[in-house]
């Protein structure tokens, strides 16, 4: 690739995980429950709102230790075979992790009134994450963490990468569960219809902005 390709597709990569953050923050601000790749440092949030000693949402901060845990997990899994340049995924989830804390600076003045804006706070940030995980896969650079471990794990497993995907949502919504159920004493404090909502519509969005943007997006990184 030239220069100027190169520089182009982390623009829009860049700008993907600002929209991405976007996203996440949105979903962060009623309490339906978020998608499942975020749903454990999302419970973990409503358990401890700021960062300790500072006024700082803390929903970055474990955003970008959960996503270093994914990082960890791929090294561990391929040892030799772990690719240096997977590495850029820590970074790139630190520059995540400062998006979404600015976002939620951002929006901190807005509180949803009622279950019915609530439900559409979901379908928004459904809406605004697809986007935006479709302008991270589009450039074809580094991948996120968590899609880079599902990748890890159907070639490991030589399982199908949907239906893997599918059992690692699972997982992860059963760990965030059993964390709410041990800090809040119920399963479904933040664990609810929301992260349904996210991890059965958020694909159809995908597919949407795909077939919307994926071409004019390719000719303009070329």
């Amino acid at each position: 690739m030239q220069k100027n390709e190169v520089i182009k597709r982390y623009m829009v990569f860049f700008l993907g995980q600002l929209v991405i953050a976007l996203g996440i923050a949105i979903l962060a601000k009623e309490n339906l429950g978020t998608s499942p790749l975020s749903s454990v440092p999302y419970v973990l949030n409503k358990r401890f709102p700021t960062f300790p000693k500072t006024a700082i949402e803390s929903y970055g901060y474990f955003t970008f230790f959960w996503n270093a845990l994914m990082l960890l997990t791929q090294i561990i899994i391929l040892r030799k075979d772990f690719k240096k340049i997977q590495l850029f995924q820590l970074p790139l989830t630190l520059v995540l992790s400062f998006f979404i804390n600015l976002w939620l600076k951002v929006f901190s003045f807005y509180t949803p009134n009622g279950y019915l804006e609530e439900l559409l706070l979901v379908i928004a940030g459904c809406i605004v994450s697809a986007l935006g995980i479709v302008l991270t896969v589009v450039p074809n650079v580094v991948m996120s963490s968590g899609e880079a471990l599902t990748v890890v794990l159907a070639n490991k497993l030589n399982r199908n990468l949907g239906f893997i995907k599918v059992a690692f949502d699972c997982v992860l919504v059963v760990v965030a569960a059993i964390l709410c159920k041990a800090m809040f004493g119920n399963v479904l404090e933040y664990v609810r219809e929301g992260t349904l909502i996210n991890a059965v519509f958020t694909g159809v969005f995908i597919n949407f902005f795909m077939s919307l943007i994926k071409k004019p997006l390719e000719k303009f990184m070329t």
